[in-house]
């Protein structure tokens, strides 16, 4: 058996999804970061427990999803993920999502490092222990790279992070990134979305205030999550 790629099947709920029953992005950073994790543990042993058990956890830095179509509820969909390549420090972990038919409708590729989960220090591949084989699929998207924010920026609201927010870390939970991010989009360009990234530039705690600045140019919208003075994430939707 090819064990370096994995086929997670499942069904999207009425959960999963917001107007015109269109998927949330938040819900397809969950289903991504569910089928790495199912990727990992049912081929290679290695769920988050065994993982942080090695005193390590990967963290995700940046993300790309491009879609081709927004899928809907009740959709049956099958996520292929693998393991892409590593190049210095950084994990690239890609993901294409097919309907029933068997056709494409989002790509996208995370990027990952390893760090220490008690002093929160980078760790090198080689320090991880495992080896994980890295697939050859074909994917029409570009690793993620840093988002280049416009210069001015608009205070637009804030966002406080709540307890059930956090995630087994005791951070935000990543998906509640785009869930900001949408939340101070238009909705002509929420309608339609072809391709949305992420930055996560630092953990945002419980009681943590969120301030949100945006900016609109050449028809896509920039959204950047301050702590304080300090970003915390920073997304474009295209």
């Amino acid at each position: 058996m090819d064990k370096s790629v994995y086929n997670y099947k499942f069904k999207i709920g009425t959960f999963d999804v917001g107007p015109q029953s269109k998927i949330r992005l938040s819900s397809i950073l969950k289903y991504q970061m569910e089928a790495g994790e199912r990727h990992l543990s049912d081929y290679f042993g290695l769920d988050y427990n065994t993982i942080k058990s090695t005193n390590s956890v990967f963290v995700v830095v940046n993300l790309n999803v491009k879609l081709h179509r927004t899928p809907i509820s009740g959709e049956n969909v099958t996520i292929t993920t693998w393991s892409k390549e590593v190049k210095g420090l950084k994990f690239f972990r890609a993901y294409k999502w097919y309907d029933e038919k068997g056709e494409l409708i989002i790509e996208a590729i995370s990027c990952f490092v390893l760090v220490d989960a008690k002093e929160h220090k980078l760790l090198k591949p080689e320090e991880f222990g495992f080896d994980i084989p890295t697939g050859n699929q074909e994917i029409s998207i570009g690793n993620p790279k840093k988002i280049r924010m416009p210069k001015e920026l608009s205070t637009n609201g804030k966002r406080e992070v709540y307890f059930s927010m956090l995630d087994s870390n005791e951070h935000l939970n990543n998906a509640f990134y785009a869930d900001f991010a949408t939340d101070f989009a238009s909705k002509d360009l929420l309608d339609n979305i072809s391709e949305f990234s992420i930055d996560f530039v630092k953990e945002a705690k419980l009681n943590d205030e969120i301030t949100i600045e945006t900016a609109e140019e050449n028809g896509e919208t920039f959204i950047q999550g301050n702590v304080e003075e300090n970003a915390c994430f920073r997304a474009e939707i295209k």
